[in-house]
C-alpha cells in the first residue's frame, strides 16, 4: 500500500539549486525481481525516490515527477511505484502497444483499468502512447485517449518513439477532431545522439509540444565505463597511446580503489563478456540489451568519446558531468520543456547526476569538443528510437 504519512520529504544537506532543465526520475529500472531491473525492492524504490526529492528540495517552481511504463519490469514497475511514498511526485506513465491492435479502443480501456489498478488510483500528469500502433488506425487511438482524458484520467497526452511526420498526422486530427491534442513528446537525446534536433523538435516547436528527452547518458556509455582500449588485440596485452593515459583516472572514477594508478581500459572483447549478466542497459540478457551495444559500443563511437575525454580531463571534468552539464546548458532543450529524464540505481547516483545538474556551463573549448565528437559519429546512430517500431511490426505488411 502506498504510504499515507504526511510527513515531509527526508532534506538533502541543502536542497540544490534547481536545474535550468527540469530533471525526471526514470523508473525504468524500477521492478519485481527476475524483470532485468536493478532496483527490485519497496525499500530500495524508496532511498532512490528519497535521494530525488530531497537534492531537488520544496517549494514554488520545483516540480518533481517519477516516469514509468506499463512494461517497464514487465509492468511491475508501476506497482512498485505505488508501494512508495513518493512525496507528491507527479506520476508519468505510458501505454506500449506488445501486440498488434493494442492501442485499440477496447485494448486502450483494458490497459488504464490495470494501470489504474497498479498504481493503485494514483494520479497520472502525462499519459503516453509509448510506440505506434500502426495496426490500429491513430483516430480510433485517439478517440479512446480522449474519452480518458475526459474520465479525468490524465492531465497531458503524451507521445514517445513516434516518426515526425506521424505527429504531425496526430496533432492534426485532434484538431479536426476537437479531442486533447499531444502536448509531450518523449524521445532519445544526449550529447553524442542528437538526431531529434534535425526535423522532431523543429516539428514539436511549431506545435507547441514539449520535449522530454530519454537516455540521456546514452543508456550509462557517457559515464565513461563502456568505454575499451581500441589498441587491444586481446585482453592480455593492454597498450595505451600516450594521450590515453592521463585520461583514464576520469573515464574510470569509481574503479581506481584510492589507487593512483587505474586498471587499464578492457580490450572490446573483455568488455562485452564483462557486461553479459550485468544487469546493465548494455547486458545482452536484457530486452533492449544489443540495441544499446549495437548503437553505441562500436569503435567509430568509442574513438570520438575517447577524443572527447582527452580535452575534458585537461580541465579536470569527467565525462560523467560534462555530458549531464552539455544537456542543460548547450543542447537544444529549453527550460519551459518538460524536462531530463535520468535513471539511476542508487541513491548516491542520483545525488551525483543531480548535483552536476545545478553546475554551470561548460567552457567554450568544452563544448566545441563536444560538437567536434558528435561530428565523427553523427550517422552512426539511427534517428529512430529504439522502440519506434514494435518487434511484431513489418514494413512489408504496413507500407512504411
Amino acid at each position: 500500500m502506498p504510504s499515507s504519512m504526511p510527513s515531509p520529504a527526508p532534506m538533502h544537506a541543502k536542497p540544490l539549486p534547481p536545474p535550468r532543465i527540469p530533471v525526471i526520475y526514470g523508473a525504468s529500472t524500477v521492478g519485481a525481481p527476475g524483470t532485468f531491473c536493478t532496483i527490485t525492492s519497496p525499500e530500495k524504490t524508496q532511498r532512490v525516490v528519497d535521494a530525488y526529492v530531497s537534492c531537488l528540495g520544496a517549494g514554488a517552481g520545483r516540480v518533481h515527477a517519477i516516469d514509468t511504463s506499463n512494461v517497464y519490469g514487465f509492468g511491475t514497475s508501476e506497482k512498485m511505484l505505488a508501494q512508495t511514498n513518493l512525496h507528491d511526485c507527479a506520476i508519468d506513465t505510458k501505454f506500449y502497444p506488445l501486440l498488434p491492435g493494442d492501442h485499440s479502443r477496447t485494448k486502450i480501456r483494458e490497459a488504464y483499468a490495470r494501470m489504474r489498478s497498479s498504481l493503485q488510483g494514483r494520479r497520472v500528469r502525462v499519459l503516453y502512447l509509448n510506440a505506434p500502433d500502426r495496426a490500429t488506425p491513430f483516430a480510433e487511438t485517439l478517440a479512446a485517449m480522449n474519452e480518458l482524458y475526459k474520465d479525468g484520467a490524465f492531465e497531458q497526452l503524451g507521445l514517445s518513439n513516434f516518426r515526425t511526420y506521424e505527429v504531425a498526422e496526430i496533432v492534426t486530427l485532434c484538431r479536426l477532431n476537437g479531442w486533447i491534442a499531444p502536448t509531450v513528446y518523449q524521445g532519445v537525446y544526449s550529447a553524442i545522439d542528437r538526431g531529434v534536433e534535425e526535423e522532431l523538435l523543429p516539428c514539436l516547436r511549431h506545435f507547441n509540444i514539449r520535449f522530454a528527452a530519454y537516455s540521456p547518458l546514452a543508456g550509462g556509455f557517457l559515464v565513461g565505463n563502456m568505454l575499451f582500449d581500441p589498441t587491444l588485440a586481446s585482453p592480455a596485452t593492454p597498450s595505451f597511446p600516450a594521450s590515453m593515459r592521463s585520461s583514464l583516472p576520469k573515464l574510470l572514477p569509481s574503479t581506481t580503489n584510492g589507487s593512483m594508478k587505474p586498471p587499464p581500459l578492457p580490450s572490446l572483447r573483455a568488455l562485452q563478456r564483462r557486461l553479459n549478466g550485468s544487469g546493465s542497459h548494455f547486458d545482452p540478457q536484457n530486452p533492449f540489451g544489443m540495441w544499446y551495444q549495437n548503437r553505441y559500443l562500436h569503435p567509430r563511437m568509442n574513438e570520438a568519446v575517447l577524443d572527447l575525454c582527452e580535452v575534458l580531463d585537461s580541465y579536470d571534468l569527467t565525462l560523467h558531468e560534462a555530458s549531464v552539464r552539455w544537456l542543460q546548458h548547450h543542447s537544444a532543450l529549453l527550460p519551459s520543456d518538460l524536462g531530463v529524464v535520468f535513471g539511476a540505481t542508487r541513491a548516491e547516483h542520483v545525488r551525483e547526476t543531480l548535483g552536476y545538474c545545478s553546475l554551470g556551463p561548460l567552457p567554450p573549448d568544452v563544448v566545441d569538443a563536444f560538437d567536434d565528437c558528435y561530428g565523427k559519429v553523427r550517422g552512426s546512430t539511427p534517428i529512430a528510437n529504439p522502440h519506434a517500431d514494435p518487434s511484431w511490426y513489418s514494413v512489408e505488411a504496413y507500407g512504411y
